[in-house]
């Protein structure tokens, strides 16, 4: 039988609203999908620790948990401890996943015609994130604060050219004898002459 270990991560509220709607609850660590892998990576073997050098900051608490399930296979290979800085670091994530799936939505919704607050107000509902949890005027000025470094971003691009260019496909057609489309039969033979 398998040893299967359940953690309960801890999590902002509105993460957890977040992750249960694309995940059920316990999910699995597997290496498919963006945060099973992220969370995956995360993991470390236990190691012994005095008590005496354990200080109380590593243990870190955002307000709620989420389970997360853990197969003895993920055990062997990566472990079964999350660090409270590697979960600092996975909040900090999924929040950046939210930010920019909002983002995502807001941008192809406006170019349909709908207002920036409606679709803020659609995203909260869509996933239940509360105005306590997730306010409406935060999102707000994070969509505006992310479109302008966006702009910014875009007019400060510069015109790269190349220094050097390998002409490979004229050097075939000289091979070939003629101007016409190389067959894929030619072109391997080509190749290996």
């Amino acid at each position: 039988m398998a040893k299967d270990i359940l953690i309960r991560l801890s999590v902002y509220p509105y993460i957890r609203k977040y992750l249960l709607y694309h995940y059920s609850e316990p999910f699995f660590v597997t290496e498919l999908g963006y945060i099973p892998s992220y969370l995956e990576n995360c993991l470390e073997h236990v190691t012994k620790v005095n008590p005496a050098t354990y200080r109380k900051k590593d243990k870190v608490i955002y307000g709620d948990f989420v389970g997360i399930m853990i197969g003895e296979g993920t055990i062997r290979k990566h472990g079964c401890h999350i660090s409270g800085e590697n979960v600092k670091k996975f909040n900090a994530t999924v929040q950046d996943l939210i930010h920019e799936e909002m983002f995502r939505l807001i941008t192809q919704l406006k170019q349909a015609g709908y207002q920036v607050d409606d679709t803020i107000r659609e995203f909260q509902r869509m996933y239940g994130f509360s105005e306590d949890e997730l306010p409406f005027d935060n999102l707000k000025r994070w969509y505006y604060r992310e479109r302008e470094r966006i702009e910014q971003r875009a007019g400060k691009r510069i015109e790269v050219h190349p220094q050097y260019v390998l002409n490979f496909f004229e050097e075939v057609k000289e091979r070939s004898g003629f101007n016409g489309v190389v067959s894929q039969m030619n072109f391997s033979s080509l190749l290996t002459a």
